[in-house]
């Protein structure tokens, strides 16, 4: 097999490049073992896995029965041992149910005892281990006979699949299902799972068939539609269906509190503060027709402030949880980063030292991989500057004016401006002084600035709003804004994980996607925080508080 038969990119690990190696020198079990690495490492990357896949085809060519036998084996015993990604466990079953035998409790689907028989086979094998059965199981039940007979079976194992994270599978079985039963626990069943997977495409297609379900009394399903008009930010249909929830709460104590926090969710602050009332009132009754203990009549009359410090801590404690998690995610992703060009200078290391061992290695050669080497220590070092801002101990505390900051920065980026004619507004209502590490306050809006002139650069001219006001006794508010394509409502969640980027590292598109993670955590380090505005006139924006002393001064406008 030629060198180049698959295509290398940065994103290659050791196994993959090792398992090419193996199958060009026709060592087949190490070649498999390789892959089976490589399979283990891609959870950041699923989109890897057809290079497994054409590896396993050309394996099924060269190599004998026994040693794909030997292959397959040890790649169900991984999989059974949970070393895969779950995405990579339903590529696998994909890639392997055309190949394994069907199973025969599959014939037995119409019977009446079908949901027991079947519940009992999976609980079986899940008590052994044998999770590879059971996902073959679910896929080949995919492309089974269906008919209302297997209807009940049908909607078990849909559950099953939602519960191993097999969405498409379940919305795929769900809607056959859905052909020949109306029940309600079906239709709300296939809304959830396109809520899981943020697409409303199969639901639409039911609702086209069945436009009645729109105005099912069942609670569930209501539930249900509330998330898929905000999933189309169709006001209208979302204030319907909550009208319509509100006959379900009249009694009911979860219903009524589940429409109150709607309310909250959807800024209805006067229909959820009448919630409220109603919600007290169906309390009240219950509290006065039932034999309540004596420590459940103290939990009743909690005051507000202790339900509001309760609040407050919960907040306190989640954002203690998510700076954790993105700390996680970073050593995480530092890792996989750094790990690359280690790997690939050891690899292209060993190949040369491998071809050195066959033949004669040429000067050019050399030259070649040490140039390579040095091309992958500057990666390294680009890598850990990136990091600099956040982790120096170097740090020199002064006292800055905000708007003198902004504006060197915009002197630093003068030529990238202009060469993207993009326009800068900067406008302030009084000066205001930090204190802290000027250079960390500088690394937020050059990464700002600068993600905004790569947003436009399609567009023939650009402009960036930076809007400095006082919020409060204490604290400013600087409003950043520009008219460039906006944040896609898809991504929005996560422009502050570290190494989210939507730029494309493989075509050499460059963007470690530490930028805005960078802007999150020396922001924290102020004491301040930063959101993204929610969707709606087109461009970002972005709104950072930040506490503050405030110093005389006068307001200036400027219009770069």
């Amino acid at each position: 097999m030629e060198a180049n038969r698959y295509q290398f990119t940065e994103q290659i690990s050791e196994y993959r490049y090792k398992g090419d190696l193996y199958l060009q020198q026709e060592e087949y079990e190490k070649a498999g073992g390789a892959y089976i690495e490589f399979l283990k490492r891609i959870e950041r990357h699923p989109e890897l896995f057809r290079n497994f896949a054409v590896f396993w085809e050309t394996l099924k060519r060269r190599a004998s029965h026994e040693t794909l036998t030997a292959i397959e084996n040890r790649l169900k015993a991984e999989f059974n041992h949970n070393e895969f990604p779950e995405a990579v466990c339903g590529q696998l079953a994909e890639l392997f149910v055309g190949e394994s035998a069907r199973f025969e409790i599959l014939s037995r689907m119409g019977e009446r005892s079908s949901v027991s028989q079947v519940k009992r086979w999976i609980e079986s094998r899940e008590r052994k281990g044998n999770r590879w059965d059971v996902y073959l199981l679910l896929f080949q039940t995919v492309s089974n006979d269906h008919s209302p007979s297997t209807a009940r079976a049908d909607k078990y194992m849909v559950s099953v699949m939602e519960r191993y994270g097999l969405y498409a599978q379940a919305i795929r079985l769900i809607s056959v299902v859905l052909l020949h039963d109306q029940d309600d626990v079906a239709a709300r069943t296939l809304f959830r799972l396109c809520r899981k997977i943020s697409d409303y495409a199969d639901a639409e297609a039911y609702m086209r068939r069945h436009p009645e379900i729109l105005d099912r009394s069942d609670f569930n399903i209501q539930y249900e539609l509330v998330y898929y008009y905000d999933f189309l930010k169709d006001d209208d249909g979302l204030r319907r269906t909550l009208n319509r929830m509100k006959s379900s709460a009249e009694g009911n104590i979860p219903i009524s509190r589940t429409l109150y926090n709607f309310y909250i969710r959807y800024g209805m602050i006067d229909e959820a503060a009448r919630q409220r009332t109603h919600t007290e009132k169906l309390i009240e009754t219950r509290r006065k027709n039932s034999a309540q203990q004596e420590k459940g009549e103290e939990q009743e009359k909690e005051t507000e402030e202790a339900v509001w410090m309760k609040i407050k801590d919960l907040i306190s404690e989640q954002e203690h949880n998510r700076q954790l998690l993105a700390m996680r995610e970073l050593l995480k992703g530092f890792s996989h980063e750094l790990g690359q060009p280690i790997t690939n200078i050891r690899y292209a290391v060993q190949l040369h030292q491998m071809k050195m061992e066959t033949m004669e290695v040429s000067r050019e050669e050399t030259e070649v991989l040490l140039d390579s080497v040095l091309k992958q220590t500057v990666r390294i070092r680009q890598l850990l500057n990136r990091f600099s801002p956040i982790v120096s101990s170097k740090s020199a505390i002064s006292t800055f004016f905000v708007r003198d900051r902004i504006e060197n920065i915009l002197d630093e980026l003068e030529s990238r401006l202009k060469a993207g004619n993009v326009k800068v507004e900067v406008k302030a209502e009084e000066t205001f002084a930090l204190r802290g590490d000027p250079v960390q306050f500088d690394q937020v809006f050059y990464n700002l600035i600068a993600n905004s002139i790569e947003a436009m650069k399609d567009q023939e001219t650009g402009k960036i709003w930076i809007i400095i006001r006082n919020i409060g006794k204490r604290e400013i508010q600087i409003q950043f804004s520009d008219n460039g394509p906006g944040v896609p409502e898809n991504i929005r969640k996560k422009i502050f994980e570290p190494f989210f980027s939507t730029k494309d590292r493989q075509k050499g598109e460059g963007g470690e996607g530490l930028g805005l993670f960078i802007v999150w955590n020396i922001l924290k380090m102020y004491g301040g925080k930063i959101r993204i505005a929610p969707p709606g006139k087109r461009g970002a924006e972005f709104f950072i508080r930040i506490p503050a002393g405030k110093e005389d001064g006068h307001e200036q406008d400027s219009d770069r």
